[in-house]
């Protein structure tokens, strides 16, 4: 019996999540993880499944502590560091049998609807994504980045120092839809047992002293609008720090090697894959 693209497609996406998922199960420190995926309800139903599988509970607490946390980007502030550090802030790692629980994996989920932001939103994000590798030490867990593949496809010139750094890019089979039809993923919100005190990591990364300001990155001239501007220096408190101040972005369009980006405007490269 001649087995249908559809057929093939579901095989072959559930031996890239079977990698994804061994990847994770290793236990390794600081994984930086790329999925690509086009189809966010495919997306969305392998990031359900990742967080089923690899969940846990310490039966000593009575209370569950997650090992997977999917968080739907923000995308009044694309910073993902920030909205782990929130997280953790707000739900500690216990401490079960005088040792403090491991910190859960994150994946990042929704980066597809920053196509339907503005210039300077996707920029701010690209930005973000640069100075992720210098706040992995203070996870001490992984992140999985769940994207489609024209963002993908603009990593390595658009944001060089995450593209560097990935541990790997695991490749799901599926055709884009519409971002307006795209259903919220679950977010883990399971009530969490809170320690006294933060661990010193996290106190770093919620440290306000180094936060730098995130418009620095804009360039010279160029018209942002008062509202935009005053959403994005909101709630800096809660951000984590980024080192040092953000360059120049590199624009996406400049030699991006993917036949199908080539040539195209900047905003027009990722809208039309959702057309």
């Amino acid at each position: 019996m001649t087995e249908l693209p559809s057929d093939l497609n579901a095989g072959s996406n559930q031996q890239t999540y079977d990698r994804l998922t061994l990847s994770l199960q290793l236990g390794l420190r600081r994984q930086l993880l790329i999925a690509v995926c086009d189809d966010p309800r495919e997306r969305d139903r392998f990031a359900a499944q990742l967080q089923q599988d690899l969940g846990r509970s310490a039966p000593s607490a009575g209370t569950i502590y997650p090992s997977v946390v999917t968080l739907v980007l923000d995308l009044g502030d694309p910073n993902p560091i920030a909205q782990i550090a929130q997280w953790l802030n707000q739900y500690p790692p216990p401490i079960i049998g005088g040792q403090r629980a491991t910190m859960p994996i994150f994946q990042i989920v929704g980066i597809e609807q920053l196509t339907r932001q503005s210039l300077v939103v996707q920029r701010l994000f690209f930005n973000y994504l640069q100075n992720v590798e210098r706040n992995l030490p203070r996870l001490e867990s992984g992140i999985v980045f769940w994207m489609p593949r024209p963002w993908v496809n603009g990593l390595p010139q658009s944001a060089p120092e995450f593209w560097r750094c990935r541990t790997a890019v695991f490749e799901f089979i599926g055709d884009p839809m519409p971002t307006t039809q795209v259903e919220e993923p679950v977010v883990s919100t399971a009530a969490m047992p809170k320690p006294t005190e933060l661990p010193p990591e996290i106190d770093e990364l919620l440290d306000d002293e180094a936060l730098p300001d995130p418009t620095d990155f804009l360039e010279d001239g160029l018209d942002v609008p008062a509202d935009l501007l005053a959403e994005l220096t909101a709630d800096l408190e809660a951000i984590a720090p980024l080192d040092t101040s953000l360059d120049t972005p590199l624009d996406i369009t400049q030699d991006v090697p993917d036949d199908d980006l080539q040539d195209v405007p900047y905003e027009e490269s990722y809208e039309e894959s959702y057309e």
